[in-house]
């Protein structure tokens, strides 16, 4: 076993779950829709996340050969992906009798899964700048860490439910559109 795969058993794992945890509470929901509100805000922030944690599962790949097996990494790893696991764990409510309405469920943890999420993508772009990468070295992604990072700020700060899915809407483009222009993917 490669020092990648050794240390990727342990992110893949917590990504893997999830993954899970994201597409499980989407599947309850669409289940359940005739008994609750399910909206717009919900159904985009989880397919927002989930486009997230896909994109860091092929910045795991791109960076496979830096990541060194030691103690700091397991840390890193294990802060953002522990993160973004319990990110995953909340973004639709355990007791849809308690929310009946998903919109009011993301008006009042959007910050927490917002803010979650971007703290995991700042500390992975910390991380690779510990193993010694430069994230920040081309000039396509400083681009794509502003237009993230403006997306975010909106959806995070800005009141009103057009102005929310506007900014989720941007977001999930950005994934796609940064494919399309060679930032992810390798």
């Amino acid at each position: 076993m490669d020092s990648f795969s050794f240390v990727f058993s342990l992110f893949g794992l917590l990504m893997g779950l999830a993954l899970a945890e994201v597409i499980s509470g989407l599947g309850t929901v669409i289940e359940l829709r005739h008994k609750i509100r399910v909206g717009w805000l919900t159904p985009l922030l989880a397919l927002l996340i989930a486009f997230d944690l896909t994109s860091f599962w092929m910045v795991a790949w791109q960076v496979r050969e830096a990541v060194p097996v030691n103690f700091l990494s397991l840390m890193v790893g294990l802060l953002v992906f522990g993160i973004y696991y319990l990110i995953a764990q909340i973004v639709f409510p355990d007791d849809l009798d308690l929310w009946p309405d998903l919109d009011a469920y993301y008006w009042r943890h959007k910050r927490w899964l917002l803010g979650g999420m971007y703290t995991c993508n700042i500390v992975a772009l910390a991380g690779q700048q510990a193993i010694g990468l430069d994230p920040f070295g081309a000039p396509k992604t400083m681009l794509a860490l502003s237009a993230f990072s403006l997306g975010m700020a909106g959806a995070i700060l800005l009141p009103g439910k057009r102005i929310n899915i506007a900014f989720l809407l941007y977001q999930i483009a950005l994934y796609p559109a940064f494919a399309i222009v060679g930032i992810m993917g390798a």
